[in-house]
């Protein structure tokens, strides 16, 4: 497959987990980590004005916002 041919597929297979559900490749021939990958998006799912199912993907960044404020806490200093 050349170039073009491979950034399309890519970006239909990154794409229609989260919507449509349809596949360009036969799945069976995925590596474990496309699966994996696939799976992932499945779960987080579409925006949210759309319909797809999954968790929404604001509600992810939000998560992992969250995430990260919390592994930026620090120990208050203590005043003598």
């Amino acid at each position: 497959m050349d170039l073009p041919g491979k950034l399309a597929h890519s970006f239909l297979g990154s794409v229609t987990p989260r919507t449509a559900g349809f596949n360009s490749i036969n799945v069976s021939q995925l590596s474990v980590a496309t699966v994996a990958l696939t799976i992932f998006l499945m779960w987080i799912g579409a925006s949210p004005v759309s319909t797809g199912g999954g968790i929404k993907t604001s509600t992810f960044s939000i998560a992992i916002l969250n995430v990260l404020r919390i592994a930026r806490i620090k120990k208050p200093h203590r005043v003598s």
